[in-house]
């Protein structure tokens, strides 16, 4: 491990060597990198400026255009037809150009101008001669064209005269949006960010990326006594790196400004080189190490970490036992005892899968003996009333019914055949209470064969005639539906019984798991059977309001648990 440490120590000492000298090559490569591309840039813009200004200075000078400006009025149309071919000269210049351009002629005391873009029009020296004169001929400025509303770039030249409005004005004028996409453009722009200072000291860029104080920027540009070069400023406690060159023709001075961690990114990329080769040095060690003592330590980890798993779910856990390992008896060992571990969870788990079925079995058949008593008190009074017909129905509806709710060797059913014999159930109710049940079933056609416990839903709707009705003077409105939502199914029963006050709803809430012995006895017996059989899977909640009746909403996973789905309804020797 010594060994291991120094020989770290010495390649991060030469790593950090290399990461100096590198450095500095970075930075001396990518300035000149940047230099070249600044000076081609900074050479065609220039040209083509210099094109501008030269037709623009050309016409100043242009005698024709000094005369057309003085002559009579009779000379106009003559004189004008001459320039038409100048006319087509310039708007083929600038639809030839990279750059959207205008270049107009103002005739002042013709009151007319023509220009590359708008063409013949006319031209009140009253409202715009004063802007011209108060411009410096020949110099490139930023103005603000009124008729577009955009910035410009612009240069002016005027003619000779004996008054400003007997001399000619000659304007060339570049929209400054082409110029930003010109710098964004620029070879190396995806590194850094490219601007241009003009004779005005105005800074031109695309986008400043970096939030710069730009007015600082071209104040430091222009204090620059070299025509090119570079230098580095702080802004924000971030060092930047702004190279220029500065053109003696036009006054601009071209930039290429990046922060100046930018040079460090080939370093950063040798550094991580540098940590990976440290890292794989020390996984290097590590293996070493492990494979000195691997025949001891790696087995113990191994059955320490096996015996971590062994838990009271039965997970099968076996050591690959090795002959020959001087720990291989001990393997063997636990090997034993984690079959004989498991032997005694599969029969604990065993015993308790039929202990709840036995609960749930014993809960399914609790009937309520009131409801048997006195349906068949009704039957009997019907057959002393001589209603002898109805009294046969009943009985029939009585012993279909019972025959589903005693048949114990059933654990599952459709629900269509749970329905069905709530159908039965309030069949039976409404020859003790004729024309007071209105009962609505809402049920999806492919739910219809998915089975549920039985006996899960019936209990509910009795719970209604025992608990919910106050009295039969207004009719019972019940309504249960089912609903299949992501794998699981929703039943809600809702009625418009007495319901119950907020105390006694939290009460009956509390005593869900505790099997009590008053109203909340049925919605008690549904909730714990269902605890069985899904487990955290199932939820039941109950909602009620004095007055307005209560709904209890069941939600339970679409499938049964395989261990307890048990004989279906219908199905064994015990149906006959």
């Amino acid at each position: 491990m010594i060994i291991t440490l120094i020989f770290m120590i010495a390649v991060i000492g030469i790593g950090t060597v290399l990461t100096y000298l590198n450095m500095n090559t970075a930075r001396r490569e990518l300035s000149t990198s940047f230099m070249a591309s600044l000076d081609i840039f900074s050479e065609r813009y220039s040209d083509t400026l210099e094109s501008y200004q030269s037709i623009a200075k050309s016409l100043a000078s242009d005698n024709n255009l000094i005369a057309l400006n003085q002559s009579p009025s009779a000379a106009d149309i003559s004189i004008m037809w001459d320039y038409a071919e100048l006319l087509r000269k310039l708007r083929f210049f600038s639809l030839n150009s990279e750059l959207r351009n205008n270049i107009t002629v103002y005739l002042p005391q013709k009151e007319r101008a023509f220009s590359s873009q708008d063409g013949i029009f006319n031209f009140e020296p009253n409202n715009g001669i004063g802007d011209l004169i108060s411009r410096k001929s020949g110099i490139w400025q930023v103005i603000h064209d009124k008729q577009t509303n955009q910035d410009m770039l612009s240069i002016m030249y005027v003619s000779v005269g004996l008054s400003d409005i007997g001399r000619v004005f000659i304007t060339a004028d570049i929209n400054i949006n082409d110029t930003k996409n010109l710098l964004n453009n620029f070879k190396g722009a995806e590194h850094g960010m490219a601007l241009l200072l003009t004779p005005d000291s105005q800074v031109i860029f695309h986008s400043n990326i970096y939030g710069l104080d730009l007015d600082g920027v071209a104040e430091i540009l222009g204090s620059q006594e070299k025509d090119e070069g570079d230098f580095t400023f702080v802004f924000n406690q971030e060092p930047y790196h702004l190279q220029y060159i500065q053109s003696e023709e036009n006054g601009f001075t071209y930039g290429f400004l990046l922060p100046d961690s930018h040079f460090t990114k080939p370093v950063r990329r040798l550094l991580l080189w540098m940590f990976i080769f440290i890292f794989l040095a020390v996984v290097f060690t590590l293996l070493f190490s492990r494979g000195i003592h691997g025949s001891i330590i790696t087995p113990i980890y191994h059955m320490m970490e096996a015996m971590k798993t062994v838990n009271p779910n039965g997970s099968q856990v076996r050591l690959d036992v090795r002959k020959g390992n001087e720990i291989s008896f001990l393997f063997e060992q636990f090997n034993n005892m984690a079959e004989r571990i498991e032997n005694y969870i599969n029969e604990i788990t065993e015993t308790q899968n039929n202990l709840d079925r036995t609960k749930i079995n014993l809960l399914q058949s609790q009937i309520n003996p009131h409801f048997l008593y006195n349906s068949l008190n009704f039957v009997y009074r019907m057959i002393s009333s001589e209603k002898l017909e109805a009294a046969s129905t009943m009985a029939l509806y009585l012993g279909k019914y019972f025959r589903y709710a005693t048949n114990v060797n059933a654990e599952t059913t459709r629900i269509k055949d749970e329905v069905e014999n709530i159908n039965t159930y309030i069949n039976i109710q409404q020859f003790r209470y004729p024309r007071f049940i209105d009962f609505f079933i809402d049920m999806d056609v492919e739910l219809e064969d998915v089975l549920i416990p039985r006996m899960l839903i019936q209990p509910l709707i009795e719970n209604i005639f025992s608990h919910g009705v106050s009295s039969f003077e207004n009719p019972v409105n019940i309504r249960l539906r089912f609903r299949l939502i992501d794998n699981f199914i929703n039943i809600s029963v809702e009625d418009n019984g007495a319901g119950m006050t907020g105390e006694r709803l939290a009460n009956v809430r509390d005593s869900l798991n505790k099997m009590p012995r008053d109203a909340s006895f049925a919605l008690s017996n549904i909730y714990m059977r269902l605890q069985l059989l899904y487990k955290s899977e199932a939820q039941m909640s109950i909602n009620s309001k004095e007055g307005n009746g209560t709904s209890v909403l069941l939600t339970i996973p679409l499938s049964l648990p395989e261990n307890r789905r048990g004989k279906r309804e219908g199905e064994g020797p015990d149906n006959v």
